[in-house]
């Protein structure tokens, strides 16, 4: 470790990072099982408006520690649950067929993004 401040902050912060990366597809597992719940008719509105927080946090919590790809389709995928909600449509099943592809894009971008996007 070195005396620069700066080091240790920058440090800490690729550290908090990398531990991000790799907790990624676990928490994306969350909310594919709450989805799967959610579609089995376990909750009703309320295990949409789960998939909705968990997505919520995780397109927050990426976007702030550079995981650019992963945010921006989590945060595609919170709107649509947030219009379904909103319209009172989180059973169409043309929705949940949408949904169901949004959700398996961002599988498969978490399972490719194991660190950060270069821009941060």
């Amino acid at each position: 470790m070195t005396d620069d401040p700066m080091s240790a902050v920058r440090e800490e912060l690729d550290a908090i990072r990398r531990n991000f990366g790799m907790q990624l597809e676990t928490q994306v597992g969350k909310i594919v099982g709450a989805w799967q719940a959610a579609e089995k008719g376990r909750g009703g509105s309320e295990a949409y408006c789960e998939v909705r927080d968990l997505t919520h946090s995780l397109a927050g919590n990426a976007g702030v520690l550079g995981f650019m790809e992963v945010s921006r389709e989590a945060a595609a995928l919170e709107e649509m649950l947030d219009q379904a909600l909103e319209a009172g449509q989180h059973d169409a099943v043309d929705l949940q067929l949408r949904i169901d592809a949004a959700m398996g894009h961002l599988v498969g971008v978490a399972a490719e993004s194991a660190s950060p996007d270069e821009a941060i």
